[in-house]
C-alpha cells in the first residue's frame, strides 16, 4: 500500500528532481499590498456601519424642538409652506 505513494522509477532510468519553485511574479507584492489595504477599509466600513445601527436614533433632539418660536399659522398644508417661503 505504501509503495502506491511512492515514485518507482527503474535504475535504468534517469531520476528527475521535482522542479524548483518559480520565482514570485514582480509585482506580487504591491497586489499584496493593496489588497491588504482594501480589506482593511472593508472592515472599517462594516464596523461603522454596526457602530451606527447599534447606537439607536434618539427619540428626539431637544434642540432641533425648540429652534424657533414661530410657527405657521395656517390649517392647510399649502397655505403653510407659502407662509413659510
Amino acid at each position: 500500500m505504501a509503495e502506491d505513494l511512492t515514485r518507482i522509477v527503474p535504475e535504468d532510468e534517469h531520476y528527475e528532481a521535482e522542479p524548483e519553485e518559480a520565482p514570485a511574479p514582480p509585482y506580487q507584492s504591491r497586489f499584496q499590498l493593496l489588497f491588504g489595504v482594501l480589506l482593511g477599509i472593508g472592515m472599517a466600513a462594516i464596523i461603522a456601519t454596526v457602530l451606527v445601527l447599534a447606537s439607536g436614533k434618539k427619540q428626539e433632539d431637544p434642540a432641533a424642538v425648540n429652534w424657533a418660536t414661530w410657527r405657521p399659522t395656517a390649517k392647510d398644508g399649502l397655505d403653510a409652506v407659502n407662509q413659510i417661503a
